[in-house]
This record gives C-alpha cells, structure tokens and sequence, in this order.
C-alpha cells in the first residue's frame, strides 16, 4: 500500500448516496494518490485490495458450546445457523453452516455432531471443520425427527452411540456413529431437552416441565430430578457434578450432584460479568472449568467449580469476520477498518492484515458504536468515528480509550463521512441533512455548508 506520512482512508460502499456524502473523503484520497504518483514512497498497495483480514471474533445469539481435543471448543449460533470452530486461545478458525436451526451438539471419536432443529437431521464434521455426513429426516418413523433438541454420545463397549432428544415425538434415539438407527425409548413426561450422560452410562434428559429425567441406555426410568424450574435446557456433567442451564425465566446456572442433590446456583439477569440473559449451553471443560452459552448477550463466560466468574469471549456479532465494511483508514503500521454490519470498529496488522483489537463495540453509551461509517485519525493517531446510528462522532485515543463525543441527535442527521484537518478541525457529511459540518480541534460547532 501507499505509505507516506498522511492517512489513507477510503469508503467500501455500493450506493450512490453514499459517495455523495463522502465528497471529504473522495478528497483526501485523491490527494494522496497524487502525492504517490508524484514520488512519494510507496509500494504496490493497489494490489491489495482484495485482501482477506480473517476472522476478528465475535458470536450472534450462541446456543450451545462443545469441547473437543487439544483446547478446541465449538459455539452453535442458532440465528446465523452455522458453526464457530475454535483453537485453544478461542480464536475463530473456521465457520460451516449448519442446516437450519443447529440447537445442540456433541463431540464423540474426533467428530462433532450437531442436531438442528427445523432440519431435523443430525450434521457431522470432522474437528477442523471438514462437513463429513448427515443423517436424519422429518417424521415420526424410525431415524427420522420432529423438532429435534438435544444430543449427547457415548461408548458402548468399543462402539460409539449417538443419543438424540426427538421432541415433537416425545422420545429418544439411539444411533451409531454413523447415523444407523439402533433403538429407541420413550421420554416420560414429554418435551425432552438436551441430554448428558455420566460415567456410569445414565442418560439424563432434561424436560421442559422442570425436571430431568435420568434413564439407563436401554430406557429404564432411574429417577427424577424435580424443582428445576425456568424450563431447564443445557446439561453437562464432570464427575459428581450436574451444571443445568435454563431457557426461559431465570437467568442462573444451577448445579447438582448426579443424585439431584441441590448444591448451589449463580448468576442473575443482566449484562454483567457472571449475569445472564439466558443460559441455554453448559459445558465443563477438561479442567473442570464451566462454560456457558450467555445467549441473548452474544457471549460464552466461563467459571471455576465454583461458579466463580474468570473471563469470557465472543460479544455481539453478525459474524466473526468482517460484515459490510464501511470504511478503512491507515497508517504506517495498522488498518482501522468501521466493521458497520458487526457494529463496531476493528484494527488490524498492516503488514499482515492480523487482528489486532475492537476499540468500540455495539451500543449507545459512551465508547460503543451502532452502524459505525467514515474513520479517520488526526495526526497524534486519535481515531474519530462517525457513529451514524447513535447521530454523532466519537473520538479514541490509538489504543481505544473512550475520549470524547462530538455531536449528537440535536446536531446531527445520519453522520456518514469524516476527515481531520492537521489544525485539528472536524468535517463532517451529515448525510440525511445534505450538508457538511465544520468542527474545532474541541469539538465545537464552527461552520457549515450545504443544505438540510
């Protein structure tokens, strides 16, 4: 890319209106690429544009989460109907559809097994995201379902068995590994959820009249589990301890032991670190650490056996890569990219294009972003944001510190285009209005031109 001592910075964008409002924009690239056909330093940064940043991170309503070997875990996003496949430090690797509605999945013999809900077949794909085989179709016959829900595995001697919760039908399957149906058991009180099974081969379902029913392989009724109200959903097990997330009113993880003994419960409605907005996905780690799928919130957090909160990852998305890009802007050593379908602005390596950081996120407080547009930065490197949804710019410093705000819904209609003068002064396109805003080095409205 061209590299001097300005900022490149251009739109990714289609309709026409949006280059009229960008005309400040247009402006500064041309400027650019003049200084660059004039001798300025510069390398083959048209060649370029066609490049791939990967994924950056990120979920959209997450439904369950599945350990496999080596660090690798999987998030099933029910809205987008895909899978995120994860390495060790959480970091998206690769994305595979899912049939439509992926609700629950299983790791058995290097494979994962995902059970989609309005598919109604079982999807099979080998841990690096290769799609392997399906199995499944709609009905009430053997091996076919009516909104399937859960899914758990098992060994059976040396062979592998696929237990799936086929609900409509208000039973149980049993398959092989490779989708050959084997038998089949009836639930007790209809509505069967996800399922888990624990050492000694006892299958526990969980029921939607709030209580989990625990059966042996063969669908001999062991005993119930009571009281577990809020429509309990997500099952793990590790040892002597049974997690149970919750669909619908209360926003907590409880845990039990696999005698359905109470021992404890966390968590609450909110936004929080260690609150809820739904807890439809549990899943112990290998290290006895519990992951939970935070639905509504867009993210999975994880705690020790304890219930004590430790960190988390994903945070809304629309997808883990780049989603309708906007605008980009560079410097020297890193892209700044306004990533408008994930709302949120991103920078990146300029070397390599690697991921870097999320300097603001979805939302309207202070620091967060709803359909970010233009970017550029001044000549200290602070980078200013047109936040068109919020109607105002935001302004960082380099590392994504929260500064200031420039505008607002009483100045602006739909801020689009940005630029930076070196004295400091703001223009911004006020895209609805029809006209360009002038703005000191503070802030303060200076001027004005156009029309509203």
């Amino acid at each position: 890319m061209c590299k001097s001592n300005k900022n490149f910075q251009f739109l990714i964008t289609n309709p026409l209106k949006r280059i009229a409002n960008s005309t400040i924009l247009l402006l500064s690239t041309l400027s650019l690429l003049l200084g660059c056909l004039s001798g300025a330093p510069q390398d083959n940064w048209y060649n370029e544009r066609g490049r791939d940043f990967g994924f950056i991170g990120g979920m959209r309503l997450p439904m369950d989460i599945i350990h496999g070997r080596n660090g690798r875990s999987f998030v099933l996003e029910i809205d987008r109907d895909r899978v995120q496949f994860l390495d060790e430090n959480q970091k998206v690797f690769a994305l595979k559809s899912a049939g439509d509605a992926p609700r629950a999945g299983t790791f058995a013999n290097g494979k994962l097994f995902v059970i989609t809900e309005n598919s109604d077949k079982v999807y099979v794909f080998d841990e690096n995201g290769t799609s392997l085989y399906n199995f499944g179709s709609k009905g009430s016959g053997n091996g076919q379902f009516e909104t399937a829900r859960g899914i758990a595995s098992s060994l059976n001697g040396s062979d592998w068995e696929i237990f799936v919760s086929d609900d409509a039908n208000d039973r149980i399957q049993v398959f092989d590994e490779f989708g050959g149906f084997k038998r089949k058991f009836w639930s007790v009180d209809g509505n069967p959820r996800d399922i888990e099974i624990d050492d000694n081969g006892s299958v526990y379902v969980a029921d939607q009249a709030s209580l989990i029913n625990v059966f042996d392989k063969n669908g001999t009724l062991l005993r119930t589990i009571t009281g577990v109200s809020g429509h309990p959903w997500g099952l793990s097990i590790k040892g002597n301890l049974l997690a149970v997330g919750n669909s619908t009113n209360n926003d907590i993880v409880r845990i039990y032991d696999i005698n359905g003994t109470f021992i404890k419960q966390f968590g609450g409605g909110g936004s929080g670190n260690g609150e809820f907005n739904y807890t439809h996905g549990v899943s112990f780690a290998p290290n006895g650490d519990l992951w939970v799928t935070d639905h509504e919130n867009h993210r999975v957090q994880i705690f020790d056996d304890n219930g004590t909160y430790l960190r988390q990852f994903g945070g809304y998305a629309e997808s883990p890569a780049l989603y309708w890009p906007e605008a980009i802007i560079a410097d020297l050593d890193h892209y700044y990219i306004s990533d408008t379908g994930n709302d949120r602005v991103v920078v990146m390596d300029g070397d390599f294009g690697v991921y870097r950081r999320t300097i603001a996120k979805r939302g309207s407080a202070p620091g967060q972003v709803n359909d970010p547009r233009g970017i550029a930065l001044d000549l200290q490197g602070r980078i200013y944001v047109a936040d068109s949804g919020n109607d105002r710019v935001q302004v960082f410093e380099n590392n994504g510190t929260y500064i200031r705000t420039i505008g607002g819904p009483e100045v602006f209609y739909t801020p689009w285009g940005v630029a930076v003068a070196e004295d400091g002064a703001v223009f911004v396109s006020d895209s609805e209005a029809d006209r360009i805003l002038a703005f000191d080095s503070a802030g303060n409205l200076t001027g004005s031109w156009g029309e509203k």
